[in-house]
């Protein structure tokens, strides 16, 4: 089996030392640990506006116009993607863009639906198009969750690839960083912990506020809510800032057994889930984004042997409840009571807590292995393959199809036009020759008529002419007869 050189880039940093972390950057920390684990040397690339200074050096910072440039120049055998937007930043290999190797794209969730979020607005056109054309390009697709690849075979199929071999394959959610030991207490009181990134998309406003209501209502419990910031680099919009201002109002003065943690570094956050925390929830109102999304926190969470409390139908949920590793809750108006009733059992019934635990820990160490749960990515970097595809989508072959359709209707139309403009000029031509036939027909009557008019005339002149000259001749006569008889 041969080592090859891996490029991952990705537009989110992995955990560093005094920061928190986002989702997409613990998948990137998987995607590097699952490489090297099979030996494999990668290079690291990360947009530049995702990283702190001082990063460290392993971790290359590009720019989206730089990034072919710097691709080729690294040389890689294979090149992994973390998300399909930064496919369009590749270039064209035969223009100097990113070398023509296979490709891995890793769709760690639905950036189009977090796009519709951020934006407020339903408009998909341009990041479908831009979607379609980054998928057509990969020579393998990963997705996080079973659930999702679903979701995106209809992609993969309209992106012009045979619906029956698509190059899709599930990589597991694991945790990058070591599983903690199994938790020894067999008493443990109810420590609830909330964590992540302030996305817009993301409401959890009526669930943090049911769970302070149960801390305060219950004796030993607390509630710990640990938010932060998102990154907002290369977003060409203003995000939406969501329901947050709401949980912090709904947060504030609730006492010191309800509290709200700022920016966190991830060491810190990492400690805080070992150390203080017992059980940890992934709730928020569900919407299309987050009941497709494989929430990274929660493999965290379970690495550090908190079961889960999240939503019925969730990503997670199946497998939460299937393994003893959580518990799920059912949306819609019932929400809030089924909520209240479970916190309340687990603070009076702390033994659920602790066989919970050691079945999230049991369930992070089956992740933890990432010659398992990598196995699709391993397989592919040791033996490339790349897949037969269309030369265009499906979307771009049916815009294709309509266009001959209005080209053959324009085609139909100007031919009907040139026939009908041709009868058009020549019953025109045969209406002027006939008019021009009448008109000198017409012409030649009345030129006819009037020398016939003009002699009768001239007969008529002849006529008063000559009694005229009669009656002159006449009168001279007349006069030269009176002079006559005068002399």
């Amino acid at each position: 089996m041969s080592r090859r050189r891996v490029a991952v880039v990705s537009s989110c940093a992995p955990p560093l030392p005094g920061h928190p972390v986002t989702g997409g950057g613990l998948r990137t920390a998987q995607l590097i640990a699952t490489l090297q684990s099979d030996k494999h040397s990668v290079v690291t690339f990360i947009e530049q506006g995702a990283l702190p200074p001082g990063a460290p050096k392993e971790l290359v910072p590009f720019e989206p116009s730089t990034l072919g440039a710097q691709l080729r120049k690294a040389k890689p055998s294979v090149i992994v993607l973390e998300q399909w937007a930064l496919a369009s930043w590749l270039g064209d290999p035969a223009r100097g863009g990113a070398p023509d190797v296979p490709l891995v794209i890793d769709l760690h969730g639905s950036l189009l639906l977090e796009n519709v979020y951020r934006r407020g607005t339903v408009d998909v056109v341009l990041d479908g198009k831009t979607k379609l054309e980054a998928l057509r390009r990969a020579d393998l697709l990963l997705t996080p969750a079973a659930a999702q690849l679903h979701h995106f075979s209809s992609w993969a199929a309209l992106a012009g690839f045979d619906p029956r071999e698509l190059p899709l394959a599930l990589l597991p959610l694991a945790t990058p960083t070591p599983v903690a030991p199994a938790r020894q207490d067999p008493d443990p009181r109810l420590r609830l912990v909330y964590g992540g990134a302030r996305w817009p998309w993301i409401d959890s406003l009526a669930a943090l506020d049911r769970a302070a209501e149960v801390v305060l209502q219950t004796k030993g419990s607390r509630l710990d809510v640990f938010t932060y910031e998102p990154p907002r680099h290369g977003l060409p919009f203003e995000e939406d800032l969501g329901s947050w201002g709401d949980v912090d109002a709904a947060l504030r003065g609730r006492g010191e057994r309800v509290a709200s943690h700022g920016r966190t570094g991830h060491a810190a956050w990492l400690a805080f889930l070992t150390d203080k925390a017992t059980v940890a929830l992934d709730l928020w109102e569900p919407n299309p984004e987050r009941m497709l999304a494989a929430t990274t926190r929660t493999i965290e969470f379970l690495a550090a042997g908190l079961p889960v409390v999240t939503m019925a139908g969730a990503c997670w949920a199946e497998e939460l409840v299937a393994t003893g590793a959580g518990w799920a809750v059912p949306a819609g108006p019932e929400f809030g009571e089924a909520l209240s009733a479970l916190l309340t059992d687990l603070v009076d019934d702390p033994s659920r807590i602790a066989a919970a635990s050691l079945a999230a820990t049991s369930l992070a160490e089956r992740r933890a292995d990432p010659q398992i749960t990598g196995r699709a990515l391993l397989d592919f970097v040791n033996q490339p393959t790349r897949p037969v595809r269309a030369e265009r989508s499906v979307v771009e072959a049916i815009v294709a199809v309509r266009q001959e359709h209005l080209d053959e209707t324009l085609r139909s139309r100007a031919a009907a036009h040139a026939d009908e403009h041709a009868r058009l000029i020549a019953e025109h031509r045969d209406e002027t020759a006939t008019l021009r036939d009448r008109h000198a027909a017409e012409v030649a009557e009345l030129r006819a008529a009037g020398q016939a008019e003009l002699a009768a005339v001239r007969e008529e002149r002849k006529r008063e002419i000559a009694v005229l000259s009669a009656e002159h001749r006449a009168e001279l006569e007349r006069r030269e007869a009176g002079f006559r008889q005068e002399q």
